[in-house]
């Protein structure tokens, strides 16, 4: 490693941290929004007799 790429992860290591903590923030944020999309879809094609979350068991 040469000696300029090692000043420059030296200068910006005070932010790697930071950074994997936005980083995964955003990650788990989209996750989430898609999960409920889907989940919404699913829910809104549900039988109206069984709403979601409320089906009965072996079904």
């Amino acid at each position: 490693m040469s000696t300029r790429s090692r000043d420059w992860l030296a200068l910006h290591q005070r932010w790697r941290r930071p950074f994997q903590i936005g980083f995964w923030a955003v990650v788990l944020s989209v996750e989430a929004v898609f999960n409920t999309v889907v989940t919404g879809s699913t829910c809104a094609k549900a039988p109206a007799r069984f709403p979601c979350g409320n089906r009965p068991r072996g079904s």
